[in-house]
């Protein structure tokens, strides 16, 4: 969603060989892949503080926004123009298991 470099440092140190990453700052893929923006309690309710208590425990701290506040997240596997992994986030904290999610790609 946001401008930026190739590969984020949330995906860095996963060995996921050739995967291409796509920025998207005007927001079109995520409608295409039926992303909605966040309501309230998507994005400011328990389960997002909850997350955001866990991540300061384990030493991860917020830094600038960029892109949309309010775009929901999710990550989608498409090979051969067909998705064969997706995952649309339940609320802005859940960010879905990268390592797991790599995984998949390769069985």
């Amino acid at each position: 969603m946001s401008h930026g470099e190739k590969y984020p440092p949330c995906l860095q140190g996963i060995n996921y060989g050739y995967v291409d990453h796509i920025n998207d700052p005007h927001c079109e893929l995520y409608r295409s892949f039926g992303l909605t923006k966040g309501s309230f309690w998507h994005l400011l309710g328990p389960a997002v503080w909850l997350r955001g208590f866990q991540a300061l425990l384990n030493g991860h701290r917020g830094g600038k926004l960029q892109g949309d506040g309010l775009q929901m997240p999710g990550l989608f596997l498409v090979s051969e123009g067909r998705i064969i992994n997706s995952h649309q986030a339940s609320h802005a904290g859940d960010h879905g298991n990268l390592k797991t999610f790599a995984d998949a790609m390769t069985s």
